[in-house]
């Protein structure tokens, strides 16, 4: 069954002992309540994955990733665990997502506080909703990724570290510079801090996609 008859086929969430039992037949192999589960749970976790529209993705590559990373989280959930399916597949949405982000835009940018904690506001490549609205877990996932992004922007060279904080509103910097404005500033062509750029996003994306995976 393709991923769109999924959701046209869906179905009302399931009680917890229903889907606990479904669970079971599924991890034994039973494809007919793998399906079951999938239908009864699509429609929040495209519900869920709404939190992400308009930040690196269609709607439809958000709503695509929502439901591979919902078909996954049922592959590997754990009923014994005593939680919901939508629970389990939650951060497995927000990861699949992300992982997305990173490959579309090269690096994953959120709302960054400096080392001096001034928030910096978000920048164009956003990916991240509103922290408020997470989880604790969810919440510590922002924290790491955060921390690995930062990480990342330190092994790029200091002229490419530095065309990168420009250009996305980073570290130091209260606000994003065309790629005019820093070839100005360091006396280039945009064409060559553009090619700069490039290389650097293309280390960033492999550092993520690898942290991502």
């Amino acid at each position: 069954m393709s991923n769109l008859s999924f959701y046209k086929s869906s179905l009302s969430p399931l009680p917890k002992n229903e889907e606990v039992e479904l669970a079971k037949q599924a991890a034994a192999g039973n494809k007919m309540a793998r399906e079951t589960l999938i239908r009864a749970n699509i429609r929040y976790a495209l519900s869920y994955a709404k939190k992400f529209y308009g930040h690196g993705l269609s709607n439809e590559e958000v709503n695509e990733e929502a439901i591979i990373a919902l078909i996954k989280a049922i592959d590997h959930f754990d009923f014994t665990k005593g939680t919901k399916v939508i629970t389990f597949a939650r951060m497995c949405i927000m990861n699949e997502i992300l992982a997305s982000c990173n490959k579309v835009a090269g690096i994953q940018q959120i709302s960054l506080d400096d080392s001096t904690g001034s928030d910096f506001g978000d920048t164009k490549l956003s990916c991240i909703p509103d922290t408020e609205s997470y989880t604790p877990e969810e919440t510590a996932v922002y924290h790491l990724q955060k921390q690995q992004l930062y990480s990342n922007l330190d092994t790029l060279s200091p002229f490419e570290k530095q065309i990168i904080c420009m250009h996305y509103g980073l570290k130091k910097y209260k606000q994003s510079y065309s790629l005019t404005e820093i070839g100005e500033k360091f006396g280039e062509s945009k064409q060559y801090i553009h090619y700069i750029e490039q290389r650097a996003l293309a280390k960033l994306k492999t550092k993520m996609n690898g942290l991502a995976g």
